[in-house]
């Protein structure tokens, strides 16, 4: 074999030599235990095939990390969810977990070195780990600049092991095969000797110089082991692009994939493909196999981009022989390569974001070559592979490839049976399940795709970088990304079901066996996570006994990052069943992270409130919740992008029976929209509703509608405030809406109605103030009455003003009181009673209800919460409103109850504390005659929704 020269090794570097029986990486044991095998995870994708999906059943659709105890090294399980235990193994863990025989095999960094652990699967407990330190590489080698010092130091043995015959096989941060004795050192005495079967040093003995780091995952066979080499070259940034050096690779003789004995580590065959002039940059794609016919083929996606077919080895050879290449597929679209004569190579730094020069603007929009850096997955007769990047060389166009595996020679144009190109770059390799096939990008865009003719049914955007790959198990997939792990519903309509942070990047990849998710951070945390069990009888949730009713209330304070009040609580005097998004009692409503309008209304008829939501930033605008025997369903309304405004109303519009919704554009639109509901027999997951214009020009924004016949007509207007011209409007039906693309509307008032300096009008709603059995209108801090056509008269309740309801607080009172607070501004809460005529601001006397400022109450309701016939009040604050920053504006934010008597005093309760609120909506959410709570915060932990029913 070729060895390229080299300066000096590293410290302590020893005698070249093809194998080697002992090794110097120090093994740390710990007590052990034995545990049957059931559904294992041996390898990297848990098959040969390499396709990332799992039979197992009754897995988590989310979990709650739980409380990092720093100290300990562990979670506090008190405050987890859906976890068996949580440990922190290292620095850093960038490699996928092999699960065998009730042990976790997981490598890692600690302090610059690479570690490598065996964990008990059922504890968590640490049973050996490995250790050595990072290789010292020269700077350069025959004037090739080596780039390759800091990402093994920074990452540690990042490749996923094999275990098999108890030992386990890996790739380390020295550029070694590595064979460990799976059982690791026994306690006593002996612990910490070393137990290395046997060591492949592929730098010395191969003459192999990887690119930025070695993370090829082993491939077993009966007694072969099959391991990809990453020979490439590290193309220096600040060379030239059109430099000879960016067009040579320092090793071009050594190997791109090898064949060992399992048993020795001898070398027994190696590849024989000649593409040192084609390599672009790295080979970080690990093997698949699977059978064609009656032959074996290895897959091989190399670093020029082309998979390769070899044909596997049917025993050990007793001579080093070559592999024979079956078939090659160049998977870089011609078009991709299309860049004005340009060497491919040149043309392939010139996508890099960071050279000088670059034609990437970063956008996703570039177009040129890629390598594959995802694992080839093998299927009936069918290879599925992904193109990509290094993801420092920042976004571009991708490819999704779909591959007849029974050709033979080049089939680049026979054996194609569909190309994807709607994604951008990608590490991941994909999941095939139920005739769909799912794939992340870099960008953070998870894909599904149909199986047999590549055409996209649906995107989720995660809005963050993507290295990992999905898993596909119990009718979910787990997506990694730097945010953490988000859930989503397989099959062809998007759901999102939960998302989960970890308070570090997942830049490894979830894997599932005997009934357990395992989940890594690259902050070196490793949780196992499994359904928690039942709470005994007369426990909650959490498996904690119940406070006593009408117990002090203690505040739940719950955070973004483990909230910890889920199941059965109790908060304002109260027990609650708190379902959330956030460990899957309800599906996520979409991706975006700005919810902006609720609402409550019955929209298929069956007697039960259903919940609507409305959203900016990205589609889906507008969902809806219906309420069936399992919980809710998420159904889509308004599929497409709307900046939609706070607010939000609902009335039978067009007089068809069905309760049709209506919300207004933000500050970016002069629109208010109506969408017909077609009728639940109608209601399909992917075709939005009929969506018509009542307003379409105009000044912006419209925060807040209602219906109600203000006039007494015997049918509802819509009144609806448009901000940006500072007015109040109020609109008559038209005798078509379907037809009509705006409502005729007259202004009922303009100028000021109690917001502070800056800030804008808003709040509003309807109720028979006066008596006379027609509601009047109730606006910011005004009351508006119908007179005629055309003219209303108004008066001032008080200061400031906001949010507005009314109901009777005080029994005996001759016409019933008004609550206002101060909505997207802070101030005062005051609720006021009329002491005269109501047409005079005199006589509306106002009473501070919270006793102190509050800080952006966006939600107020008005309800007999307790069922003690008497009203009580619901008042919540936000806790994040700001865009740019990710920490909350006003952490110790309160949901506030009153508790009314009906003679004017409230009894104050902390509902919930540390916990953002926004256009919270008070209503009967299960049929039970019960007040329930629907939040759905603004921006805090979004996206998100939570509800409260009431016991």
């Amino acid at each position: 074999m070729h060895n390229a020269k080299r300066s000096a090794g590293p410290a302590g570097s020893r005698p070249s030599g093809l194998v080697r029986r002992a090794g110097w990486g120090g093994i740390v044991a710990a007590a052990m235990a034995a545990h049957a095998m059931a559904a294992d995870w041996p390898q990297w994708c848990g098959t040969h095939g390499k396709n990332l999906v799992s039979a197992e059943k009754n897995l988590p659709s989310s979990f709650v990390p739980g409380e990092k105890r720093a100290k300990e090294r562990t979670v506090d399980l008190g405050t987890a969810e859906n976890v068996r235990w949580g440990v922190k193994l290292c620095d850093a863990i960038y490699s996928t977990p092999a699960v065998v025989n009730g042990k976790v095999f997981v490598g890692g960094m600690e302090s610059g070195n690479g570690v490598f652990f065996c964990v008990d699967a059922a504890t968590g407990k640490t049973l050996w780990q490995w250790k050595a330190p990072t290789r010292q590489v020269p700077k350069a080698i025959d004037g090739f600049s080596l780039g390759i010092h800091g990402i093994p130091a920074q990452m540690g043995v990042c490749a996923s092991a094999a275990v098999d015959g108890g030992r386990v096989y890996f790739v380390d941060h020295r550029f070694d095969v590595v064979c460990l004795d799976a059982q690791g050192s026994p306690p006593g005495p002996e612990a910490g000797s070393t137990r290395v079967v046997w060591r492949l040093d592929m730098w010395e003995d191969l003459g192999v110089i990887p690119c930025d780091a070695t993370n090829g995952s082993p491939l077993i066979d009966g007694d072969l082991v099959y391991v990809q080499t990453s020979n490439g070259v590290d193309r220096n940034t600040f060379q030239d692009p059109a430099s000879e050096v960016r067009r040579k690779l320092p090793a071009p003789h050594a190997p791109n994939l090898i064949v060992l004995d399992k048993r020795t580590g001898r070398l027994v065959a190696r590849d024989d493909l000649d593409i040192a002039d084609a390599i672009l940059h790295g080979q970080w794609s690990s093997p698949s196999l699977g059978k064609v016919g009656s032959r074996k083929l290895i897959f091989y996606g190399g670093g020029d981009g082309v998979l390769y077919a070899l044909e596997a080895l049917d025993a050990v050879p007793d001579k080093p022989v070559r592999l024979k290449t079956v078939w090659r597929h160049d998977c870089v679209p011609p078009e991709y390569k299309q860049f004005g004569g340009i060497h491919p190579v040149i043309h392939y730094c010139l996508g890099d974001r960071r050279v000088k020069g670059t034609l990437n603007k970063n956008d996703g929009q570039f177009v040129g070559m890629s390598e594959i850096i995802a694992t080839p997955v093998f299927l009936n007769d069918r290879v599925y592979v992904a193109i990509g990047r290094d993801p420092a060389h920042g976004r571009g166009r991708g490819a999704l490839l779909c591959i007849d595996a029974t050709q033979t020679g080049d089939t680049t144009k026979t054996g194609r049976i569909w190309t994807y190109q709607g994604l951008d770059r990608t590490l991941s390799t994909v999941s095939v399940a139920d005739g769909l096939v799912y794939v992340s990008d870099v960008a953070g865009r998870l894909h599904c795709v149909d199986q047999a003719t590549g055409k996209c049914y649906w995107v989720h955007d995660a809005r963050c970088e993507v290295w990992g790959s999905t898993l596909v198990a119990d009718g979910k997939v787990y997506m990694p990304h730097a945010k953490g792990l988000t859930v989503l519903a397989a099959g062809k309509q998007l759901q999102v079901l939960s998302q989960v942070s970890l308070g570090a990047k997942f830049f490894a990849s979830p894997v599932v066996a005997n009934g357990v998710l395992y989940v890594a951070s690259t902050g070196g945390w490793l949780w196992a996570v499994a359904p928690s069990p039942k709470a005994p009888a007369g426990k909650d949730a959490t498996g904690r006994k119940p406070a006593a009713q009408g117990a002090e209330e203690s505040p739940g304070r719950i955070s973004p990052s483990a909230p910890d009040r889920f199941g059965w609580v109790e908060a304002a005097g109260r027990r609650w069943s708190h379902l959330s998004t956030r460990r899957g009692d309800l599906p996520l409503p979409g991706d975006s992270r700005q919810q902006t309008a609720a609402l409550i209304a019955d929209l298929d008829n069956d007697g039960l409130n259903d919940m609507v939501l409305g959203f900016r930033q990205t589609g889906p605008a507008v969902v809806a919740y219906r309420r069936t025997k399992a919980g809710w369903e998420r159904c889509v309304l308004e599929k497409e992008y709307l900046p939609v405004e706070a607010g939000g109303a609902a009335a039978d519009v067009d007089g068809d029976g069905w309760t049709d919704v209506v919300f207004g554009g933000d500050w970016q639109s002069n629109q208010v929209w109506w969408w017909r509901n077609p009728g639940k027999t109608q209601w399909k997951p992917d075709v939005s509703w009929e969506r018509r214009t009542i307003k379409k020009r105009g000044a912006a924004q419209h925060h807040d509608q209602c219906f109600a016949d203000f006039k007494g007509l015997g049918k509802p207007q819509l009144a609806y405030w448009n901000q940006g011209a500072k007015t109040l409007f109020v609109a008559d039906i038209p005798a078509d809406p379907r037809r009509a693309d705006e409502w005729p509307a007259v202004a009922v008032f303009s100028g000021s109605a109690g917001e502070g300096p800056g800030k804008y009008a808003e709040g509003i709603a309807a109720h028979d103030i006066d008596g006379d059995g027609r509601p009047e209108l109730l606006a910011g801090n005004h009351l508006f009455r119908f007179l005629e056509q055309g003219r209303w008269s108004a008066v001032k309740i008080g200061d400031p003003g906001g949010l507005i309801q009314a109901g009777r607080f005080l029994k005996d009172a001759r016409l019933p009181q008004i609550v206002i607070a101060p909505g997207d501004d802070s101030g005062p809460v005051k609720w006021y009673e009329c002491r005269g005529n109501p047409w005079d601001s005199a006589s509306w006397i106002g009473h501070d209800l919270a006793g102190r400022i509050m800080i952006h109450p966006h939600s107020l309701q008005v309800g007999d919460i307790d069922r003690d016939g008497n009203l009580d009040v619901f008042v919540a604050e936000m806790a994040k409103w700001s865009e740019r920053k990710a920490e909350p504006d006003n952490p110790k934010a309160q949901a506030l109850i009153f508790y009314g008597d009906g003679k004017g005093n409230f009894r104050k309760t902390v509902f919930v504390e540390g916990m953002g609120f926004h256009e919270a909506r008070l209503a009967d959410l299960n049929g039970d005659g019960k007040l329930d709570i629907l939040n759905k915060p603004y921006n805090w932990d979004t996206p998100r929704v939570d509800v409260w029913l009431g016991d």
